[in-house]
């Protein structure tokens, strides 16, 4: 709970963003641990989320397995500008998707060194409205 919430204050302070967080926990399914024998990317879970403006955000924890390749996508309303960064457990930002335009889909690619528990923490910068956060593995 203690690293939970020092990773929560790291990405707070490196976002400027100041309201309280909701988490949420994603399970992956356990046939994670399969060889990579494709170049696609798989569905593994899905989250979706409402923000309700400018400074709000969500905060998910996910485990993954070090040495797999994972993407992360954001899909957003054609409205809003909302933002994610991944973290590792340490408070690392490992990944951020950033592109800048209203109603723009976010991509974030992250191979991990090890296994643990990463953080993701999805944001409103400018706008409100439904979102959905993905994460695929390839293989």
């Amino acid at each position: 709970m203690m690293k939970r919430s020092l990773v929560a204050c790291v990405l707070v302070a490196v976002l400027g963003c100041g309201v309280a967080v909701t988490a949420w926990g994603m399970t992956l399914p356990g046939n994670l641990l399969l060889p990579v024998s494709s170049l696609q990317y798989h569905l593994v879970t899905e989250k979706a989320g409402l923000l309700s403006g400018q400074g709000d955000y969500d905060l998910f924890d996910v485990t993954l397995y070090g040495g797999f390749d994972y993407k992360f996508t954001l899909s957003v309303p054609w409205a809003a500008d909302f933002e994610f960064v991944v973290a590792d457990e340490n408070g690392n930002i490992v990944g951020s998707g950033r592109t800048g335009g209203r109603g723009e889909d976010e991509e974030v690619f992250v191979t991990p060194r090890w296994t643990g528990t990463f953080y993701i923490m999805v944001y409103s910068y400018s706008g409100s409205g439904g979102y959905t956060l993905s994460l695929w593995r390839r293989g």
